[in-house]
This record gives structure tokens, C-alpha cells and sequence, in this order.
């Protein structure tokens, strides 16, 4: 138990010294935490825009649905800080080589088809702009509690 207690207040004292050091230095806790989607809020919304519920978003292989799931990896991989794995289970697959797979496919495709490398840029910026917004509302949420 003594040595709990002594880990205990070691950490305590590291975890002042570091707010204090950083605050003296103006760093604040709410600047150092950035907020970025997570995998499944892309999903949904890559999802909706598509016209796909979910369920049949993740699990349908034709063409057209194939395109915005490999679209919505892309994205999520590029603006997430989630592993290839935590994308793959967020999007109902076995393996991290898949989102590869998606990623390799969307980019290739955009650097030869700029009409696809903007339809990938505009959902990319939907996506950022309702995150945002979501953020927003929740910050106002938080404020009027």
C-alpha cells in the first residue's frame, strides 16, 4: 500500500510540474488538445451523402458503394488519428490492409481524374465543415449547462 501511495503522489507532482511549466511557457490544456472526427462520424456522414443507410454502406460490395466506402477510408485516414486497424473495425473489416487497399485506390484515381480528386476534396471539406459545426454546438451545449 506504501508504495501506491508514493507512485500515487510522484505522478500528482509530475502532472503539476507539467501544467505549470507549460502555463508559464502559455500553453493551455485546451490548446494542446486538438479535436479531429473520429472514423465513425465520417462513416455516417460519407454514408448519408451517398444516399446509403448505414448498414448497407458498410457491407454492400456493388460498385457505386464500394466508391464511397473507399472514399470515406480515404478521408477518415486523412483526417483522423486513428491506426489502419481502428479504421477497419469503425468500418465493420477484419484486416488494416483493406483501408490500405481504399486508401491506395482513392489516390491513384484522384491524381489521374481531377473530376474525382474534387468530388474527394468536397467531401473531405463537407466533413470538416460539419465537424466543426458539431464541435461548435457542443461547446454552446457545454456553455449554457
Amino acid at each position: 500500500m506504501n508504495n501506491d501511495n508514493a507512485a500515487t503522489r510522484w505522478s500528482q507532482r509530475e502532472s503539476t510540474w507539467a501544467s505549470t511549466f507549460l502555463a508559464e511557457r502559455g500553453f493551455t490544456t485546451q490548446a494542446q488538445r486538438e479535436h479531429r472526427p473520429s472514423s465513425t462520424f465520417i462513416l455516417d456522414h460519407v454514408a448519408i451523402l451517398y444516399g446509403f443507410e448505414r448498414n448497407q454502406f458498410i457491407r454492400d460490395r456493388r460498385v457505386g458503394c464500394a466508391k464511397a466506402r473507399h472514399i470515406a477510408m480515404f478521408v477518415a485516414r486523412e483526417l483522423t488519428l486513428e491506426s489502419l486497424p481502428q479504421i477497419a473495425v469503425a468500418f465493420g473489416k477484419k484486416d488494416h490492409t483493406t483501408v490500405m487497399y481504399a486508401c491506395n485506390r482513392i489516390r491513384d484515381r484522384a491524381a489521374i481524374e481531377p473530376s474525382f480528386a474534387k468530388e474527394v476534396a468536397d467531401v473531405t471539406s463537407l466533413i470538416c465543415e460539419s465537424y466543426t459545426a458539431y464541435r461548435e454546438n457542443i461547446e454552446a451545449q457545454r456553455r449554457a449547462a
